[in-house]
């Protein structure tokens, strides 16, 4: 990450969210358009920077996506050159609202497996994103890498801040399990890019002891962490956020993310604490805060009466004070009961993959027992998800009939 002279337009924040996930294909318009729940990820996460795999894009499939996602979506892409409609391909996608698309360039190091970008991301900042796909066999793995560490031998494109996607390898047996070693020459091959750009996985980096996988191969039970981000090694203090993450999409990897940050930028707490906007439509809440007001207005009238005599504990500040406070309580144990259900859930269950994802102290593997218990979690998250993107797209078209004809943002 590095300044550039000439600083961009676009009110951007000082923190971008970056992610990776491999795909598996186009999918159709209909019982598996991949691309809508794609497009609700990028919004609900708000992800700037989407790296995706095993695409199968062609240029009309492109087309067609910006015709219905243009608004929100700008895809840049490349194609395997002899099939691209039924293997490999990759694509950045670049979330307009939050993310800067002026001035950026692309380059396509490798057709179909490997796509550069430059991004004017902040102020004079940029960022240089390298998205990969990887083959899976081990000689192609290993000229693939190869391939990209000579490309930078003749070109005068910058050097990759960032790399990131489906390397179709891991460096060390705990990225896998049943655990074994991957063919030596790809890992040297893809150790000697990292070398050449100093470049650290920054997942391993904060987790050294975690097992967490981002691929399962559900005919053999085999899993691994291939899906990885690798970032320069002065960036280490730039990052936050390392994820792993179960998404609506149907595939067999996760998604892997980062948040990218400028540290020149003031340091911005949590913020103060509001009421949920959701919460003033709940019946049991306002109930609740209709009798603490009427509670309030009558102690108040009685101090004012003189009914009920002034004192330092007994005064209609305090009174106030004592007001807010409960509303407050209230309204927190309200958000608990009344806040979306699957939410709730999803995040209990992650807290627990992440707890038993720590390999037990005295221990070099996680017990069988516990790589079950976190598959079975693994597919209830998975579940959870596809049932909350339907739940979410079915809103969304209820509300298009309802509004598509009026004057309304969804107007058409």
């Amino acid at each position: 990450m590095a300044g550039a002279r000439k600083k961009i337009t676009k009110n951007t924040r000082a923190r971008i969210k970056i992610a990776s996930l491999n795909m598996r294909g186009f999918g159709n318009n209909t019982s598996n358009n991949k691309w809508n729940n794609i497009h609700r990820i990028i919004k609900e996460d708000r992800i700037g920077v989407l790296a995706l795999q095993e695409t199968h894009l062609t240029n009309e499939n492109v087309d067609g996506l910006h015709a219905q996602y243009g608004r929100r979506l700008k895809i840049l892409h490349t194609s395997d050159p002899d099939d691209p409609s039924q293997k490999a391909g990759v694509a950045i996608v670049l979330n307009k609202d939050i993310t800067n698309i002026k001035d950026i360039r692309y380059t396509v190091i490798v057709p179909g497996r490997a796509l550069l970008l430059y991004l004017p991301w902040h102020k004079n900042l940029k960022l240089s994103i390298l998205a990969v796909y990887a083959p899976n066999a081990s000689n192609e793995n290993t000229a693939f890498w190869n391939k990209v560490y000579e490309f930078w031998n003749l070109s005068r494109e910058p050097q990759p801040d960032i790399i990131l996607g489906d390397m179709n390898i891991v460096e060390d047996s705990i990225d896998r399990f049943p655990p074994h070693l991957d063919d030596n020459n790809s890992v040297e091959a893809l150790n000697d890019v990292k070398a050449r750009f100093t470049l650290i996985d920054g997942w391993r980096t904060i987790y050294p002891d975690s097992r967490e996988f981002t691929y399962y191969q559900s005919q053999t039970g085999s899993q691994s962490r291939i899906d990885r981000i690798y970032i320069k090694d002065c960036m280490r203090k730039s990052t936050s956020d390392w994820e792993i993450k179960n998404t609506g999409v149907n595939t067999d990897h996760k998604m892997v993310s980062v948040c990218v940050i400028d540290q020149k930028s003031p340091f911005i707490g949590p913020g103060r604490w509001s009421i949920p906007p959701f919460l003033l439509e709940d019946k049991e809440f306002r109930k609740q805060i209709y009798e603490l007001g009427g509670k309030l207005a009558t102690e108040a009238e009685q101090l004012i009466t003189g009914q009920q005599l002034r004192s330092e504990e007994q005064n209609l500040q305090n009174l106030f004070i004592n007001f807010k406070s409960e509303v407050i309580v209230r309204a927190e144990e309200c958000a608990k009961v009344a806040g979306p259900k699957i939410k709730r859930q999803l995040t209990k269950l992650r807290k627990e993959v992440h707890k038993l994802s720590k390999i037990p102290e005295g221990m070099t593997e996680l017990p069988q027992a516990t790589i079950d218990n976190i598959n079975i979690i693994n597919k209830r998250i998975t579940d959870l998800e596809v049932k909350r993107h339907q739940r979410a797209k079915l809103t969304t078209t209820a509300r298009y009939r309802l509004e598509g004809e009026t004057m309304s943002k969804y107007w058409t």
